[in-house]
């Protein structure tokens, strides 16, 4: 989403007449501090106001310029003051790729302590503006989402600061160069620490991005501090390990409810023994409750190679073999809510194992995203159909969404594919989960509630084609008054019989006495 600035030409009255106008982002940066400092009193008092009573929610700050007077130095400390005042500002993001952090930097994040999210971009920084940065972060009561991309070397001396701000749900550490290698046991026990934080805030959830834990050394510092975690959920996207034995046995051991695994690559076996072992143990981990497994195909030189190379075809197939012993484990999983996983091609052995994550036995599971790449115009593969996981849908009443998505190689799709299932089939699927949305479990109880019936009508009265399913598939008896009366007397003939076997008595005398309290002559 693109941000306003103050051009060079501009007046004040026409930045404050775009600023009055715009609810997103400002760039805070060299261009509009320099006219702001260069207003006179008036037209600065003018500006000012006119950004405290701005909607902007979003700060994007670069580069500053240099204060070179006192007169200066007390107009830039106003002009903190007015953006502490802009309360609907929620996000701040500093792109410092291309220059060094400096105090005047700290002095806007110091002067905003109700912010809830915060994207630091560090390449350089110095150590009287880092203690000042630590300083002014550990003032942070308000804030929840914190992202940071820095240098390995900065994480000893950045991330401890995070240890002091008990709001944060969601910490978020990304690469800077193509790959960060965690190359020392102080930048390992820095990022290990971040999983300690579980401790004092159980809701965190921590997201590492393409990091390398290049020896089984630094990985073991990762791994003994994932076993002792109290952190809600871990999400390992890209990031290279050492060898799955340590990860795997880490990953079972712990506590997690959330976990989320992409491009995971080991440099001393493949992603295929990881997933093997987290599938012999994933049942035992009675915590989890959303798993989503993202492709790996994108970790180690293979991503690099044809599509078409005999290599790759036999590494993607071996995925997608582990992936489906991963979803049949998955069944087993009674208190998973949440299940994601992706292939690259939708393998037949799927249908069953997708059928049987559905069955009315496993009761907890409430959402199952299914990604899958598009099949090329010279592919044999056939259209998707899963018959066993249609069939086995109708039985259960618990599960509330169901999807399949197409994924195309980086976001793009090619004129020359197609999706590995057709529109007609998605919309079968999606049929009984929203149906169990609107409480279609009142057929187990009582088919003939008309309030609850009505519910469901009410739930999906904008769906034609649940209203149809449901009316003439599942209980057609909700518009046929003779047919409700007709299967309540059945069912008071029903119970009859039972009272006459236990009691005694005719079946006769038992109907008139039946009628006369229906009546209400008894």
């Amino acid at each position: 989403m693109s941000s306003i600035e103050w051009l060079e030409n501009e007046t004040h009255v026409e930045f404050i007449q775009k600023l009055t106008s715009w609810e997103w982002w400002l760039s805070v940066n060299s261009s509009l501090v320099s006219n702001i400092l260069s207003l006179r009193e008036a037209h600065l008092h003018e500006t000012l106001t006119a950004m405290k009573q701005s909607s902007v929610r979003m700060l994007d700050i670069g580069p500053l310029p240099r204060l070179n007077s006192q007169s200066m130095e007390r107009s830039f400390s106003i002009f903190c003051q007015a953006l502490g005042c802009m309360r609907r500002i929620t996000v701040l993001f500093y792109d410092t790729k291309d220059f060094e952090m400096n105090e005047r930097h700290v002095s806007i994040l110091r002067s905003m302590p109700h912010v809830e999210s915060i994207r630091l971009s560090i390449r350089k920084i110095d150590e009287a503006t880092r203690m000042e940065l630590v300083a002014a972060l550990t003032n942070h009561s308000s804030l929840e989402r914190m992202c940071l991309t820095l240098p390995v070397k900065y994480y000893p001396m950045i991330l401890p600061a995070l240890h002091t701000i008990q709001s944060l749900t969601k910490v978020v550490l990304e690469k800077w160069y193509l790959l960060e290698v965690i190359s020392s046991p102080e930048a390992a026990r820095a990022v290990a620490d971040l999983l300690n934080m579980g401790h004092t805030n159980p809701l965190l959830k921590l997201e590492l991005n393409f990091l390398k834990f290049e020896t089984p050394e630094f990985q073991q510092i990762f791994c003994n501090a994932l076993t002792e975690t109290k952190i809600n959920g871990l999400d390992l996207t890209g990031c290279t390990f050492a060898e799955p034995v340590l990860l795997a046995n880490a990953i079972v051991a712990s506590n997690l409810k959330d976990i989320r695994f992409s491009s995971l690559s080991f440099v001393e076996s493949t992603i295929m023994n990881f997933l093997t072992l987290l599938a012999e143990h994933i049942h035992t981990m009675t915590q989890l409750e959303k798993l989503d497994m993202g492709f790996f195909s994108k970790s180690g030189r293979l991503f690099y190679r044809d599509p078409n190379d005999p290599a790759v075809v036999a590494y993607k197939l071996a995925n997608d073999q582990a992936n489906v012993q991963l979803v049949r484990a998955v069944a087993h999983c009674r208190q998973l809510k949440h299940l994601g996983i992706s292939f690259h091609t939708y393998l037949p052995e799927l249908d069953q194992a997708l059928a049987d994550c559905v069955d009315p036995l496993n009761r907890g599971l409430e959402e199952i995203v299914v990604h899958c790449k598009p099949l090329g115009s010279t592919d044999d593969a056939q259209i998707v159909s899963a018959p066993l996981l249609v069939q086995a849908l109708k039985k259960n009443y618990t599960i509330r969404s169901i999807r399949f998505k197409t994924v195309a190689a980086f976001g793009r799709s090619h004129p020359q594919t197609m999706d590995p299932w057709t529109p007609e089939f998605k919309k079968s699927v999606e049929i009984i989960p929203q149906l169990n949305k609107g409480g279609r479990k009142y057929l187990i109880r009582d088919a003939m509630d008309k309030m609850a019936g009505a519910k469901v009508l009410g739930a999906v009265s904008n769906d034609l084609d649940c209203l149809f399913y449901h009316l003439s598939r599942e209980n057609p008896m909700l518009c046929d008054r003779h047919k409700r009366r007709k299967r309540r007397r059945y069912n008071m003939v029903k119970r009859i019989r039972a009272l006459q076997k236990s009691v005694g008595g005719s079946v006769k005398k038992w109907w008139r006495w039946a009628t006369s309290v229906v009546a209400g002559k008894r």
